[in-house]
């Protein structure tokens, strides 16, 4: 937002000079158009931007904590568990992702080994080799929560110890 503001200004101030024609004579003749349109795009990503957040928010605060998840595995009534590897990607460590959660609520099993994935990129176009690494890895129950470092598009293959 700190650079839109100068950026803004600078295209304003060199629309309202009087190149050929001055912008008061511009928007009546069909300049308003793109305007509006212009208006329109950023008001959709706005609305779109700030709704986005709160359904993120309102998700996190609704997921289940992933400690006391694990540990209900191993209580009686826990979930039936199905031959298979599931792989779940997530965006935080301690949540459950929703894509478990929903799959758990839909079909009432679970696979019998659980990875859930946390990718986090470099905003480098090139990764070190030794920066590609296992950040942290947990077994409990038949679920292994592993957490990579970086990709990068030619990935060496690593195994977690726990799968």
């Amino acid at each position: 937002m700190h650079v839109l503001l100068p950026v803004a200004g600078l295209f304003l101030a060199l629309g309202l000079t009087p190149f050929p024609r001055p912008i008061c004579t511009k928007v009546p003749d069909g300049g308003w158009f793109p305007l509006v349109v212009g208006a329109a795009a950023l008001s959709l990503m706005l609305i779109w931007r700030r709704d986005r957040a709160v359904a993120l928010a309102h998700r996190s605060a609704d997921a289940m904590p992933l400690d006391a998840f694990l540990a209900s595995l191993d209580r009686p009534g826990a979930p039936v568990r199905v031959a298979g590897t599931a792989v779940y990607l997530t965006t935080q460590r301690d949540l459950v992702p929703s894509a478990l959660a929903l799959n758990l609520k839909h079909n009432d099993v679970l696979q019998e080994r659980l990875l859930l994935l946390k990718v986090t990129t470099e905003r480098a176009p090139r990764v070190a080799e030794n920066r590609l690494s296992l950040k942290s890895c947990r077994k409990a129950s038949g679920a292994s929560k592993c957490a990579l470092a970086s990709l990068r598009s030619r990935m060496s293959r690593r195994r977690c110890g726990a799968c």
